[in-house]
């Protein structure tokens, strides 16, 4: 059980660091479109 739960803990922070990716490329565009 206690493995399960971890398991979930380390998809959740993956998927976190996936969107912080995601997110920081998109604002690296909107930067160079504007800038």
């Amino acid at each position: 059980m206690s493995n399960k739960k971890q398991k979930c803990l380390l998809d959740r922070a993956t998927s976190a660091v996936l969107w912080f990716t995601v997110a920081y490329m998109i604002a690296q565009i909107i930067r160079a479109l504007v800038g």
